[in-house]
């Protein structure tokens, strides 16, 4: 049963990496699949940056700074916040920081957001050509405490960076992360879209006491809702009780 159940990572049409998400047939699709509850988290970064430079990961480097005015969507989705807003389907932002740890998100914008989750999309020189480097994991590590102390609630699929570049997640990462979000009091995200979660990481955030999120990342309605490999992975990592117990409870 799923209407315990909260989907906190869900896209709209204003995500360059759409396929046919809307927010009217999303919170539908929600609703149907018996969900408690959905929040849509647009990517802040392609909502201040054209295609082309966001992909091209300009922020990382220049932050906020190397977006221009006439590409800001940030207005679009505050207006299907202020359409679509309520008990049912929240808003928030998924969030990444620039190199220096700012996070890609001016103040005034963040204001009408209860919570935002933090990501990491990036990292200086990662690549598919040389393993991740000490370099790397350090900057992983500068990333996430910097969205810590920045006040995020949730951190998005915590490891995929590497294996989006085409690496196993660093096993020497698994508990400072863990660490680092239980201090500044951060859920990690369980997130399978175009990844696969290390089921050492979650049991390693489970001995510490980290609270999860349950997020389909949805690009696609047939995602919206889809639990059973999130669960699954729970399970797997030696948890077996009731799943509320560990959930981050983002409406409180």
């Amino acid at each position: 049963m799923k209407e315990h159940l909260i989907d906190n990572h869900v896209h709209t049409e204003l995500a360059y990496c759409s396929e046919n998400m809307t927010v009217e047939k999303a919170i539908a699709r929600a609703r149907a699949a018996g969900l408690a509850g959905l929040t849509f988290t647009e990517h802040a970064g392609q909502l201040y940056f054209d295609r082309k430079p966001y992909w091209g990961n300009v922020w990382l480097e220049q932050g906020l700074d190397g977006a221009e005015a006439a590409h800001n969507r940030m207005p679009a989705y505050l207006e299907l916040k202020r359409e679509y807003e309520s008990d049912f389907a929240r808003f928030s932002l998924e969030v990444e920081c620039d190199a220096r740890g700012n996070l890609l998100l001016k103040p005034e914008d963040r204001k009408p957001f209860d919570w935002v989750m933090g990501t990491i999309h990036a990292l200086s020189g990662l690549n598919k050509q040389t393993p991740p480097q000490q370099a790397h994991l350090d900057q992983f590590l500068f990333l996430v405490e910097s969205m810590g102390k920045a006040g995020v609630r949730v951190l998005a699929h915590p490891m995929r960076i590497f294996r989006r570049a085409g690496w196993e997640a660093p096993e020497a990462l698994f508990e400072p992360t863990a660490k680092l979000l239980r201090q500044h009091n951060v859920a990690a995200e369980i997130n399978f879209h175009t990844n696969e979660p290390p089921v050492e990481f979650v049991r390693c955030c489970l001995d510490l006491g980290v609270t999860f999120s349950l997020g389909s990342d949805s690009h696609n309605l047939a995602e919206v809702g889809d639990f059973a490999s999130h669960i699954a992975l729970l399970r797997e990592a030696g948890y077996d009780g009731e799943l509320a117990e560990i959930l981050v409870d983002t409406r409180a």
